[in-house]
């Protein structure tokens, strides 16, 4: 139950519609297609069961439960992506109109046990793998349309990081996209970030230091600053930094400094102590992604929903 409501935290309408699902329990709710008659089987108030399918991508076998339960709505259908291990759950969701054939995407997980890779060797990342399953499930029930909002974010410890400005400045578009989804109404926008992000565009250290100090009042401002201008320096040594190359660079930066706050957090746990340190990297990232969205000439959407045309 903690891990549906971690993953639909910042979706109140989606956790409220699995909760409304959820409760009452029911001993056992009826599936749709080959397994209309299974019963599924709770345990600590979570669904477990689904039939175990398979997906080949790039030459390498996949695995992951799916079910699919009966409408909250008269013309809906709900479906689950689980995984074939014990224990995870609210790996992703699908809401299905069966009378439109249209689908929204509600939340798509990055946990490592929502799926199984038969080959063990090999590395990829668990969400691009679960949209790639959902969009092959929604042709198989013969979906026309998909659709979903990028409210995605890169959680780090004490703060958060908007992907739609991330990935445009990092990747020249956001994250969906490369699954082939259009922006509902700013494709023009989408197209003339696509081709800022060609120029690659460069700031100024010192406007961007600047910047900072006049906006700047946390706690942190001391130490945030210090942070700021290291990194700026180590980057180049010129004045002018591609924008694209420093937020990749202190991106770097904050994934390590997550794994050391992980090893110290599990110490203070088992110290029974509070922990209340933060990724001040990450939190860097947060502070200057909008204005230098801006001041590099990418062009903020209209709204951030997203669809995708399937033939």
């Amino acid at each position: 139950m903690n891990r549906i409501i971690d993953l639909f935290k910042n979706d109140n309408t989606s956790l409220s519609n699995i909760m409304e699902l959820l409760n009452p329990i029911k001993s056992n709710i009826k599936f749709i297609g080959k397994t209309k008659n299974k019963k599924l089987i709770f345990s600590d108030i979570i669904q477990k069961g689904g039939k175990k399918q398979k997906i080949n991508i790039n030459d390498n076998d996949y695995y992951y439960n799916i079910e699919y339960t009966e409408p909250l709505e008269s013309n809906n259908n709900t479906i689950y992506l689980l995984t074939v291990n014990e224990g995870a759950h609210g790996c992703g969701l699908i809401l299905l109109n069966n009378n439109t054939k249209e689908a929204r995407i509600q939340g798509v997980s990055n946990y490592s046990e929502c799926i199984i890779c038969k080959n063990s060797n090999i590395k990829y990342k668990v969400g691009d793998i679960l949209m790639q399953i959902i969009l092959e499930e929604c042709k198989k029930l013969k979906v026309k349309r998909v659709s979903l909002e990028d409210k995605s974010k890169k959680n780090f410890t004490g703060c958060s990081i908007e992907l739609i400005y991330f990935r445009t400045i990092t990747h020249g578009e956001p994250y969906y996209c490369k699954f082939g989804f259009k922006s509902l109404s700013s494709q023009f926008i989408l197209r003339n970030n696509r081709e800022n992000f060609k120029l690659n565009p460069t700031l100024s250290k010192k406007n961007i230091i600047i910047f900072f100090k006049k906006y700047n009042e946390l706690e942190q401002y001391n130490e945030l600053t210090e942070i700021l201008i290291n990194t700026l320096n180590s980057i180049n040594q010129d004045n002018n930094i591609s924008i694209r190359d420093y937020f990749l660079f202190l991106f770097n930066l904050a994934k390590n400094e997550e794994k050391k706050l992980n090893i110290i957090r599990k110490e203070y746990i088992k110290k029974a102590i509070g922990f209340d340190k933060i990724n001040l990297y990450a939190y860097l990232i947060s502070l200057l992604l909008k204005y230098v969205y801006i001041h590099v000439k990418y062009e903020l959407l209209s709204n951030d929903t997203f669809i995708l045309l399937l033939k």
